[in-house]
């Protein structure tokens, strides 16, 4: 995608707007501090929107795919995703 913080997308523009404004507003990502962290750091979360919409095993694959990695090499990350669709069956 070549998104730069700072820099304006042709498509998406600017990212941290992105991330933390359009994507958090509409439900796909919980922003919110680190406890304890000084200096303050921030951390990304799915939000219910993600979690209606996408299963982990989905975005695995894709990421997997983008990197070109088989899904062995992350066996604790596709267990618990497994175990996620076992739930939901």
């Amino acid at each position: 995608m070549r998104m730069c913080v700072g820099r304006e997308h042709s498509i998406f523009g600017e990212p941290r707007e992105l991330l933390t404004q359009v994507w958090v507003r509409e439900g796909y990502l919980e922003y919110r501090q680190v406890p304890d962290s000084d200096p303050a750091r921030y951390e990304f979360l799915w939000g219910p929107q993600a979690y209606a919409e996408t299963r982990k095993q989905q975005v695995m694959a894709f990421v997997l795919g983008v990197r070109q990695r088989a899904l062995r090499a992350f066996p604790l990350q596709s267990a618990e995703a497994a175990r996620e669709e076992d739930k939901e069956a």
